[in-house]
């Protein structure tokens, strides 16, 4: 059944209906109806997988889109379990585990993880396939004992799918990086992944103001050992002139 857009651009552009009630309103419960007639005819044609996550997703929204705080503290490197939402394709969608990198405001930049099999078999690892998918970076969780990474779960980082979300979002805390201000650390290496794929440009524009700025301390380290052994110089010519007067 069609939704009829033109009616709702219509009820949107009067600014007057943003206090109104939809249920004052017998355009909006029409076409709300026929929306509800076509989620009815899609979730016939989905996976159960799918329907399960989409009804997920949606009660969440009802429930938690007002959500700006969460009721445990977040941190950097966190990794929580989030509602990702319904969204278009290639994006991820649904739930899983992302990583936080930042916090912008009130809300989190974060990175999702797969644990779909094909993505962690294909995903890179700087050991294990260091010729795998760079779009990707696997991740061993506490079914790798020792190898864990801090995850719940084996999974591959998606470095591609960088986003912003509310704390709403965030449904339980499931781990976290460790060191993460160390520059050697995982936290470090997939922050870093994601800035080179997200602002190519920009990476390369630091990549050439640090490779300069490189050379100038290379420079100036040597001008330094040049100076110090041209003072030892004259230090040692005032001495032998000193000695020479005395000799005079």
């Amino acid at each position: 059944m069609q939704v009829n857009f033109s009616i709702l651009r219509n009820i949107i552009r009067d600014r007057s209906n943003k206090t109104k009630k939809s249920t004052d309103s017998a355009e909006c419960l029409n076409e709300f109806l026929s929306l509800e007639m076509n989620i009815i005819e899609e979730n016939k044609k989905m996976k159960q997988d799918e329907s399960a996550n989409f009804i997920m997703s949606l009660q969440n929204w009802f429930l938690r889109r007002m959500y700006t705080r969460t009721k445990i503290p977040v941190a950097i490197g966190d990794i929580f379990y989030t509602d990702l939402g319904i969204n278009y394709k290639p994006e991820f969608s649904y739930h899983h585990p992302v990583i936080i990198l930042e916090k912008i405001g009130g809300m989190y930049l974060v990175v999702p993880v797969s644990t779909t099999p094909d993505n962690i078999t294909n995903a890179f690892h700087p050991v294990d396939n260091p010729q795998g998918n760079q779009m990707m970076r696997k991740v061993y969780g506490n079914d790798a004992g020792n190898k864990s990474d801090g995850f719940e779960k084996t999974g591959a980082v998606l470095l591609s799918d960088l986003k912003v979300v509310s704390a709403g979002r965030l449904i339980a805390k499931k781990g976290n990086l460790k060191c993460i201000n160390d520059k050697n650390s995982l936290f470090r290496e997939i922050k870093d992944s994601v800035f080179k794929l997200s602002f190519p440009k920009k990476h390369i524009e630091l990549y050439n103001v640090t490779k300069e700025r490189d050379s100038i301390l290379k420079k100036y380290s040597n001008l330094e050992k040049e100076y110090n052994l041209l003072k030892e110089q004259y230090n040692l010519l005032q001495n032998e002139n000193a000695e020479t007067k005395k000799q005079d």
